[in-house]
């Protein structure tokens, strides 16, 4: 089998939802909307000076691990790339810092449609995740990993450089799973 040569990402702004749909979430292509949080106060605001200031004595907890967030948010200022700080991920704003919702208000229309919001799931709970990822020089997330249930991940960055890897979905077959842990 062929490996397909890399490409880049586009960037685009202004785009249309239905060309955004058209043209990248009907056709699992990646685009980085570089528009869509313009308007979130959480670009400005969600610094580490930001989370160090006002949840310094907060605990999170990470890979099992209890952290002081004045601690854990240190770590990260001083991580490097063969001695990366812990990365904290997954963690959801709406249980751990409810209060921080309105600054990522309102949400991208990109985000919509979310199948998961339909007859098919009736709830009267949202099943929108929004999560607060905090990582440093080094951090990785620790697998490659696949978005099950026909998910679509739309990740914001509000600060600082992070790099992704995208496989099309015609590399599915060069990618072997991950050989089980027994008990």
């Amino acid at each position: 089998m062929n490996i397909p040569e890399t490409t880049q990402v586009q960037r685009k702004a202004n785009l249309p939802h239905d060309q955004f749909l058209a043209e990248h979430l009907a056709q699992s292509r990646p685009v980085i909307l570089t528009d869509a949080i313009s308007h979130w106060k959480a670009l400005t605001q969600w610094t580490p000076k930001f989370f160090l200031e006002r949840y310094g004595s907060a605990t999170v907890i990470i890979d099992g691990k209890s952290y002081a967030m004045a601690d854990f948010i240190q770590s990260v200022l001083h991580s490097e790339q063969d001695h990366p700080a812990p990365y904290l991920r997954n963690y959801l704003i709406e249980r751990y810092f409810p209060e921080l919702l309105p600054d990522i208000m309102p949400l991208p229309q990109y985000m919509r449609p979310n199948w998961f919001e339909s007859r098919l799931f009736p709830s009267k709970q949202s099943c929108t995740f929004l999560e607060l990822y905090i990582g440093g020089r080094g951090a990785t997330f620790p697998s490659l990993h696949f978005d099950g249930w026909h998910t679509h991940a739309f990740l914001m960055q509000l600060h600082g450089v992070k790099q992704y890897l995208f496989l099309p979905p015609e590399q599915t077959p060069l990618v072997l799973p991950r050989q089980s842990r027994g008990p």
